[in-house]
Parts: structure tokens; C-alpha cells; sequence
């Protein structure tokens, strides 16, 4: 297998397996726990935004796959990269997450995940102006009771046929998965 990298804070940490767990401040690769540095381990608003990511799901099953987060930051590797994104349609100021589910009478909702002190950039304000004047509805999210609550408020205004439509493309989509992962096993059962 291929050695994956995940850079963080200017620290490489090579990584011989798939899997990445992060709890708060630690690092959980291989049955080893990496401590990272609380000085410079400052990303708070990637922790709120998992937890708000992680809850939503269980939450709102039938909605996960239409919450996501538009991969936009920059890169570490320069112009070329930058020029690439730019091309391929990175935008800068794109909210961190965007619902796009209708509801009341906007299109979607655009989620800015910030710290209590954090402020938006000018690039994120101009966003937010072409979001809410396109139909869709702006919020900035500054805890997980914020999200929690404004996600839910948001999510009253849907219409009930849509709510009813996802679930069934949400429990059809289970029964699919549920009768391929039969196949396999009685594939694997069957062959003695």
C-alpha cells in the first residue's frame, strides 16, 4: 500500500493505514496516539465543523448526502495548483457548507462555520451577497448548539412531499445495500 500524508500545522505525519481518527487535540493512527501541540493545533472550527457534519447525519439520514462541504481552501502546493482550481471553478469566500435542500422560500442553505471571535473575509461576505440575493439563505454557525438550532429552523420550512420523496430515495437506496451485501454473503457461504 501506498504511504498517504496528512500535513498539519507545518508537521507531516506519514500514515501506513487508511484510516484517521481525530478526538479534540489527539491523533489516533495504529493503536498510537500522537499528542498534538494545543498552541499549535488551532483548528476549531474543522472540529466544529465534523461534529456538526457527524451529528447532521444521524440526525437527518435521508439528508446527508445532501449536505456537503465545497473542497475550496488553497493548497500547499503554490500557483500552478491555485491556477488549476481557479479553472476547474474554485471561488473564493464559498461557504463552508452548503445545504442543498429547499426550504421556506430559499434554494439552499450556505453554512460558515467560525470561531466565537472569528470574522468573515471580504471574498466570504461578497458570496454571501450573491447566495441570498440568487434565493438562497446565508448563516454563520459559531457552536454546535448554533448549528443544531438554525439547521433545524431552517429545515421546519421544508415541504412535506420533498421530506417524503427523500426518505423513500433514502430507504431504497438501504434495501439495495442490504440485498448486495446478501449476495455477498451467500456468495461466500456457498462456496464451501
Amino acid at each position: 500500500m501506498d504511504k498517504k500524508t496528512l500535513v498539519m500545522d507545518k508537521k507531516t505525519l506519514v500514515m501506513d493505514k487508511k484510516t484517521l481518527v481525530m478526538d479534540k487535540k489527539t491523533l489516533v493512527m495504529d493503536n498510537k496516539t500522537l499528542a498534538m501541540d494545543k498552541k499549535k493545533y488551532q483548528h476549531k472550527e474543522t472540529e466544529l465543523q465534523i461534529m456538526c457534519v457527524r451529528w447532521f447525519g444521524y440526525q437527518y439520514p435521508y439528508l446527508k448526502t445532501l449536505l456537503y462541504h465545497p473542497k475550496n481552501e488553497g493548497t500547499a502546493n503554490g500557483r500552478v495548483q491555485g491556477a488549476i482550481g481557479k479553472a476547474e471553478g474554485v471561488v473564493a469566500g464559498v461557504a463552508d457548507l452548503i445545504l442543498q435542500v429547499p426550504a421556506w422560500d430559499h434554494t439552499c442553505l450556505a453554512i460558515e462555520m467560525k470561531t466565537k471571535a472569528g470574522k468573515q473575509s471580504y471574498q466570504q461576505k461578497v458570496f454571501q451577497a450573491y447566495l441570498e440575493n440568487a434565493g438562497g439563505k446565508y448563516i454563520i454557525c459559531r457552536s454546535f448548539d448554533d448549528f443544531v438550532e438554525m439547521v433545524g429552523r431552517y429545515l421546519h420550512g421544508m415541504n412535506a412531499g420533498t421530506v417524503q420523496r427523500l426518505k423513500k430515495v433514502h430507504a431504497a437506496l438501504q434495501q439495495t445495500e442490504t440485498d448486495m451485501e446478501k449476495k455477498k454473503l451467500q456468495r461466500i457461504v456457498g462456496k464451501k
